[in-house]
């Protein structure tokens, strides 16, 4: 859960993730990267993807659905710009531009 300071706004989430559980994210240069699931409560989410917004007005980026459900905490990016996440049968998964 985020704190923000008495006095200041709590920033609006990206129209992109209306409905859905945002479980991590890296910011980038350019972007905002998350780990997202198709619902907010653990026991009904069926489906997990990693999406990125612009990191000026929010918009949506990119949208990548994963194969099976990540495992917590391996969201991750290298220098080169390129996002891993473990998934929970083993499988890494690499996300890249190219």
């Amino acid at each position: 859960m985020c704190h923000f300071p008495p006095g200041t706004i709590r920033p609006a989430l990206p129209a992109a993730l209306n409905g859905h559980g945002v479980w991590a994210g890296l910011l980038a240069a350019n972007a905002t990267i998350m780990l997202c699931s198709d619902k907010t409560q653990p026991k009904q989410i069926k489906n997990w993807h990693v999406l990125a917004t612009d990191r000026t007005n929010g918009t949506l980026l990119w949208d990548i659905p994963l194969p099976g459900q990540p495992m917590v905490n391996t969201l991750s990016m290298d220098r080169a710009g390129e996002v891993m996440v473990s998934l929970l049968d083993g499988r890494v998964l690499c996300i890249s531009a190219q």
